[in-house]
C-alpha cells in the first residue's frame, strides 16, 4: 500500500508508526506507572503494549476477523456485576483499540475496574466515529467504529473520558514531530479520511 502510493520511498519497521505502536508509546512515556491493563483490543495492540512492559488482560478481534473474541455467550447479571472481584488483578488502566467483536460483558468488566479506582485512565487507540475500512463497499456503508462505541459507553457508565492517542490526537502529532525532527511549518498530513487524517494535519 505504501510503496504503491509513495513510489521511491523505503518503508521499514523503524520509520513507521502504527496506531498500536503510538498507543503503547504514549502510555509508556506519559504514564510510566501503568504496568497492567484491561484490554478491549486486538492482538497487534497487545503485542505493542507488551513490548513496552505492559501486561494485558483481555483481547479482541481486528477488522479482518483475526484474534480471539472475549466473553462470547456470557451474560452479565446484577449479582455477577456486584460480586466481580477486580482488585486482585492490579489493573492500572483500561485500553480500548478496535475490537470488532466486543461484548457487553467486556464493557461491564471495564466499568468495574474504573469504579474500583476513580483515577484509572482510559486510553483509546482512535476516535473512530466511523470505521471506513479498506474496501469501497465498507466505505459506502459507513460502518460504525468499535473504539468510539466502547469509549462512549465507558464515559456514560463510569464518567471517564478516554485519552485518544491515535489520529487526530495532537499528542500523536507532537510525538511524531519530536521523534523524527519534523518542523510544524514544513510538515503536512496526507490521508483519505477527513475526520482523522486531515483533522490531525
Amino acid at each position: 500500500k505504501f510503496t504503491k502510493n509513495v513510489p521511491g520511498e523505503s518503508f521499514t519497521v523503524e520509520n513507521m508508526v502504527t496506531g498500536a505502536s503510538a498507543l503503547a508509546s504514549h502510555i509508556s512515556a506519559n504514564f510510566p506507572n501503568v504496568k497492567k491493563c484491561f484490554l478491549i483490543g486486538t492482538s497487534a495492540v497487545k503485542r505493542e503494549l507488551e513490548a513496552v512492559g505492559i501486561t494485558c488482560i483481555g483481547g479482541g478481534v481486528d477488522s479482518g476477523g483475526h484474534g480471539e473474541a472475549q466473553c462470547v455467550g456470557d451474560a452479565m447479571t446484577q449479582s455477577k456485576f456486584d460480586n466481580m472481584n477486580v482488585d486482585d488483578n492490579c489493573v492500572q488502566a483500561v485500553v480500548v483499540a478496535g475490537d470488532f467483536a466486543f461484548t457487553y460483558v467486556q464493557i461491564c468488566i471495564a466499568v468495574r475496574y474504573l469504579q474500583s479506582d476513580p483515577n484509572m485512565p482510559v486510553f483509546a487507540g482512535s476516535n473512530d466515529q466511523l470505521s471506513l475500512g479498506d474496501c469501497e463497499g465498507i466505505r459506502d456503508t459507513r460502518m460504525p467504529g468499535p473504539t468510539r462505541i466502547v469509549t462512549d459507553a465507558l464515559r456514560v457508565s463510569a464518567g471517564v473520558e478516554a485519552i485518544v492517542t491515535g489520529k487526530p490526537s495532537l499528542s500523536l502529532a507532537q510525538n511524531l514531530m519530536q521523534r523524527y525532527g519534523f518542523e510544524a511549518e514544513r510538515t503536512c498530513m496526507a490521508g483519505d479520511r477527513l475526520d482523522t487524517d486531515i483533522l490531525m494535519g
